[in-house]
């Protein structure tokens, strides 16, 4: 691993791109460990490491179609992480359809009391891509609606300051 970042580098640099190294984690079949060694790579583009991320998403589930027991759960809830990283990035690229299309092919967010089980990066990440979209009042209705769906009231606080520090900076 310690080989890509330099590789990946010199490739750019003599403009070949990265595919061949795409190609070669497909062909050791190791694709998401020269993904996540690719994302890395701070020479890449947004543009670039928005598609390296869907590439991951797409292994990764994959990964979790074929697995079973424990290890599917793992492997569900990385694709589930990485798809929530990618809309992230979709956001950052102003991209709030994609980043909406992506949202919409999340699993049923699991719902939890316990504040240690819940994924507050995917909850401020729900309210990010809302406010972005014009959805926040709805989203706003269906936690009323559905309490124990909204995040917790110090998650709220959190995103509502960022948001907030957001609309501000435009």
């Amino acid at each position: 691993e310690q080989l890509i970042e330099p590789a990946v580098r010199a490739s750019i640099a003599a403009g070949m791109g990265y595919d061949w190294l795409l190609e070669l984690g497909r062909s050791m079949g190791e694709p998401g460990m020269m993904l996540d060694a690719l994302m890395r790579v701070p020479e890449l583009t947004a543009a670039q490491k928005i598609s390296l991320q869907r590439e991951l998403v797409d292994v990764l589930t994959s990964n979790a179609r074929v697995s079973f027991g424990d290890d599917a759960q793992y492997a569900a809830e990385r694709a589930a992480g990485a798809r929530v990283q990618l809309v992230a990035m979709l956001l950052n690229a102003g991209d709030v359809p994609a980043a909406s299309a992506e949202w919409s092919k999340l699993p049923a967010a699991r719902v939890s009391r316990y504040s240690w089980e819940r994924d507050r990066g995917r909850e401020e990440m729900e309210i990010r891509l809302a406010s972005k979209a014009g959805t926040l009042d709805a989203l706003l209705e269906r936690y009323r609606a559905q309490p124990e769906s909204a995040p917790l009231e110090d998650g709220l606080r959190s995103e509502e300051r960022r948001v907030g520090k957001e609309c501000r900076s435009r």
